[in-house]
């Protein structure tokens, strides 16, 4: 139990930022855009604030307003919105926000791992991948998840899904639901859910799946900073048992991501620690490397 309460103690520390900086970010509409105006000028930015009868537009240099009865056209920017793309996303795990219609984006992760992110509709998103090695066995390591998320306030949305993932011939399935507070490229998530069918190596897994908490701070247009966060309470035995050692445990990555135009680098550690077992903080100085690509193939309609 003391265990418990160290690690609680500085997670609390460590995610509170990501907490308080998306909640301190409610103006941002994660919306890029081209505006030609009537008297030929053109500006381009991020609209930061809508009203009936006016635009507020952060530019590279300044933030303007302008009249929307003095606009001709006015289009998404193709490269702002390939960056808020790559930004939905922590290392492994998607935010409650969804993409828009028709925006893809892949990733690969580690060399093996390769999935993909697909907007279908305003509310509805998919992600689905598959493991290289197991491939070539017919029999491949997969997961496949549909979600749904809608808004509740201005930058906070709750979704469900479901998540298929496992092998061909023996895959585990399970619901969950999440929380975001805060916008693509800032935010702070809380998701959980219930198992629903587990393959013969997991009869002895409990209900409930991992409790996460994860984060992303946009620090400025070429980094930011995630954190994903995830404790498994039941004490089942299973395949990650043997590796992190019994339960309760938690398993956490951290790291930065370099943004691109169009694509996108993670580059992390992963650690651990059993709260089974002695506070070591090994568990935390000697960490796993975690790395990931990813690139927007489609970003969706570039009409507003």
């Amino acid at each position: 139990m003391k265990n418990i309460r160290t690690i609680m103690c500085l997670l609390a520390i460590f995610l509170a930022p990501f907490f308080l900086t998306a909640q301190s970010s409610p103006q941002e509409t994660d919306e890029f855009v081209v505006i030609k105006m009537k008297n030929g000028c053109i500006y381009k930015g991020e609209i930061i604030n809508e009203t009936d009868e006016q635009i507020e537009l952060k530019t590279a240099i300044t933030t303007i307003l302008i009249n929307k009865k003095e606009y001709k056209t006015i289009a998404n920017d193709i490269l702002g919105e390939a960056s808020r793309i790559n930004a939905s996303k922590y290392f492994h795990s998607t935010t409650g926000i969804p993409l828009k219609p028709g925006e893809i984006s892949a990733q690969n992760i580690l060399v093996f791992y390769n999935r993909a992110n697909i907007g279908l509709t305003k509310n509805l998103s998919l992600s689905a991948g598959f493991e290289l090695m197991t491939l070539a066995t017919l029999d491949p390591f997969y997961h496949i998840s549909p979600s749904l998320t809608v808004p509740i306030g201005k930058h906070v949305h709750v979704g469900v899904g479901v998540k298929a993932a496992g092998f061909i011939s023996e895959t585990y399935v399970s619901s969950f639901g999440k929380l975001t507070i805060g916008n693509s490229d800032t935010n702070f998530s809380i998701s959980s859910g219930i198992n629903i069918l587990s393959p013969s190596y997991y009869e002895s897994r409990q209900s409930l799946t991992p409790i996460e908490f994860s984060g992303v701070i946009k620090c400025n247009d070429r980094f930011s900073i995630i954190s994903e966060n995830r404790f498994w309470l039941d004490n089942s035995d299973d395949l990650l048992t043997e590796f992190v050692g019994p339960k309760p445990f938690y398993l956490g990555i951290h790291g930065v991501r370099i943004n691109y135009k169009r694509s996108a680098f993670d580059l992390g550690f992963m650690n651990w620690h059993s709260f089974e077992r002695q506070f070591n903080l090994l568990d935390f100085i000697v960490p796993l490397p975690q790395l990931s690509y990813s690139y927007a193939f489609s970003l969706g309609s570039n009409k507003r």
